[in-house]
């Protein structure tokens, strides 16, 4: 992620394309634009998560069949997931006052069983992804899976509009 902030930053400026920015991550991207925003904090003016990974989050691993908090594992993506983890840890409201939205797709996904206590973890994190930000609401969609900006592109481009505009 660290390199993907840094692409993302020259190619914003290479291309002439003057800040202040709303950031809009969908899953693990929206860790990618919280780093940002930790990273380049004068540039960010606002936020959207589209279903968003937390940086808490515990992925199956089929390997030795467990569900496993991603900061904690021995890889790239691990050490990441950590830095994200310490920096809530030391600044729990990154964002300040500037606008935040966090989307939810909550149609349950046939394909995919997930243990209980990761379900309801999970649903914790919902209601703290917002936490980043004192300006800042959470908005769940039942029409919505995962993937909420191909399920509901209107309210992901609604809610962009909105923070936009409160920014």
């Amino acid at each position: 992620m660290a390199q993907d902030n840094a692409d993302l930053r020259a190619l914003l400026t290479a291309a002439i394309v003057a800040g202040p920015y709303v950031l809009v991550g969908h899953s693990m991207g929206a860790l990618l634009v919280r780093r940002y925003a930790n990273r380049y904090p004068e540039g960010v003016v606002g936020m959207v998560l589209a279903d968003p990974t937390h940086e808490n989050t515990r992925l199956f691993f089929t390997a030795d069949n467990q569900w496993k908090r991603v900061r904690e594992q021995a890889m790239a993506m691990g050490a990441d997931f950590q830095e994200l983890h310490l920096a809530r840890q030391a600044n729990p409201v990154p964002l300040g006052d500037r606008p935040l939205i966090v989307l939810v797709g909550t149609r349950a996904d046939p394909n995919v069983s997930t243990p209980e206590d990761v379900a309801r973890e999970k649903a914790a994190q919902w209601e703290d992804q917002p936490q980043i930000s004192r300006n800042s609401k959470l908005v769940r969609d039942p029409s919505s899976g995962h993937h909420i900006h191909v399920d509901n592109p209107m309210l992901v481009a609604d809610t962009i509009e909105e923070v936009v505009t409160a920014a």
